[in-house]
């Protein structure tokens, strides 16, 4: 630990990473992604006590940190005071992506993070929403890193985060790379944007439609339709205007074209 050290609080997910040799590891990768984005400002979440901050704030780019911690706000702001490209707020991340008050998420911001566990998935689930633009390296619980890579096991958010990003899996991070550790591994994740036209009222559509449609996942297609509030009638004549039938269920080669199909039906229901 440095002489920076801030009191880690369960209630805000905190887990320093503190390792040097995995510190450097994740440095060479945010390296990487620095270099495809070359005029990208940097948005880090949860700086902690400045573990990655370090780093990010020797890139010349403009910097800024959101956390939601007082005592770990007030450390990074005194340890990085003489930087000025470097700011820290004290906000919650979650609520700042769904309102932009201080427009930190546009188009040409890069997601740096140690992103804390109690809100790592739902943040990437809101950035497909708000931001899907963002080019984002992440570290995430490694059981939820892995879910857009699993294709035999379809889940929500492995498919929604893979409609919006080219993801890769960048290496496991071990427990005791952290403070205090955790109970489970950790991985850093990479996405890269995949073109995306849609408007946010579209994607928020989208989303709905998909926690829907996959509220119970072994069922069929017609079965789980039923969930959108569709009468007979409407689910008869959505199977009539699309290459779908009653046995058809979602996998990772057919949803998109699902979500897509069943968001133009309701938009001809309206």
């Amino acid at each position: 630990m440095n002489s920076y050290q801030v009191t880690p609080k369960r209630k805000f997910g905190q887990n320093f990473l503190v390792n040097t040799a995995v510190k450097q590891k994740v440095f060479d990768k945010v390296d990487a992604i620095l270099d495809l984005y070359p005029d990208y400002d940097i948005l880090e979440v949860g700086p902690g006590q400045g573990d990655l901050t370090e780093h990010l704030v020797t890139t010349t780019r403009k910097v800024t940190a959101l956390e939601i911690d007082d005592e770990a706000k007030q450390v990074v702001q005194d340890r990085f005071s003489p930087v000025t490209k470097f700011q820290v707020l004290l906000a919650d991340a979650t609520e700042e992506l769904i309102n932009n008050t201080n427009k930190l998420f546009h188009d040409k911001t890069i997601l740096i993070s140690n992103l804390p566990y109690n809100i790592g998935s739902r943040l990437l689930v809101d950035l497909a929403i708000y931001a899907p633009k963002t080019p984002f390296l992440v570290i995430l619980q490694n059981e939820v890193a892995r879910k857009p890579l699993i294709q035999s096991d379809f889940t929500l958010m492995g498919g929604w985060l893979s409609m919006f990003w080219d993801y890769k899996y960048q290496f496991k991070i071990s427990p005791g790379s952290f403070y205090p550790a955790p109970k489970v591994y950790s991985a850093l994740v990479m996405g890269i944007p995949k073109p995306n036209d849609s408007d946010q009222n579209k994607r928020t559509k989208l989303l709905e439609i998909f926690k829907k449609l996959n509220s119970n996942p072994n069922k069929t297609l017609v079965n789980n339709l039923k969930n959108l509030d569709w009468e007979k009638p409407h689910i008869n004549r959505f199977f009539g205007e699309t290459n779908f039938d009653v046995t058809t269920r979602l996998t990772w080669k057919n949803y998109q074209c699902i979500l897509e199909s069943v968001y133009d039906f309701i938009q001809k229901l309206s």
